[in-house]
């Protein structure tokens, strides 16, 4: 069974476009916010208001995540178990963006799959995000005095504008970070 393990550089514009195009493909889509704990079901009342409800919540790096399914989510477990009481889900961890820098966003399959359809159909949404994306940057480090090129790093045309107009796109340590576009 093919999984889904896509980490790329995304603007937070682009992230509430995918989660959006996922609502209108007929997914179920949750918002799982870590600080404070929130579960956020989108619906046609609140779709609209994706990036408001992030920038609400104050989200910041791995600590919001949009869930995808087909089925209902068991929300009442375990907030760190989410993922084992709720198989067959691919989620995307929304990377943080604000003034200056960006990190990096994940999209990835759970673990735990059985249904081959919906595997097939996430797995095909990861290659349209591969499709869409570009790789290729420079990895610089405060103890490198040259960066070092980087065949995998992979980054959307808004985060590729944010770093050519001087924003930091990193993992999560912004003394490592990327230029994008080489």
């Amino acid at each position: 069974m093919k999984k889904v393990n896509i980490q790329f550089f995304a603007t937070l514009n682009e992230n509430v476009e995918f989660l959006t195009d996922m609502y209108k493909a007929g997914f179920n889509i949750l918002l799982r916010i870590d600080e404070p704990k929130a579960n956020i079901l989108i619906d046609d009342n609140n779709v609209g208001s994706i990036r408001e409800i992030l920038l609400k919540e104050n989200v910041s790096y791995w600590d919001s995540a949009a869930y995808f399914s087909n089925k209902e989510y068991n929300t009442n477990c375990p907030f760190n178990e989410f993922s084992s009481y709720n198989p067959d889900i691919m989620f995307l961890r929304i990377g943080e963006e604000k003034p200056g820098h960006l990190k990096e966003s994940w999209l990835a399959t759970s673990l735990q799959f059985d249904d081959e359809e919906l595997n097939l159909a996430f797995y095909r949404i990861g290659q349209r995000l591969k499709r869409n994306t570009k790789c290729g940057g420079i990895l610089y480090s405060n103890d490198l005095n040259e960066g070092k090129f980087c065949k995998n790093v992979r980054y959307t045309g808004g985060a590729l504008e944010f770093n050519q107009k001087g924003g930091k796109v990193y993992q999560f340590n912004p003394n490592v970070h990327f230029k994008l576009g080489v």
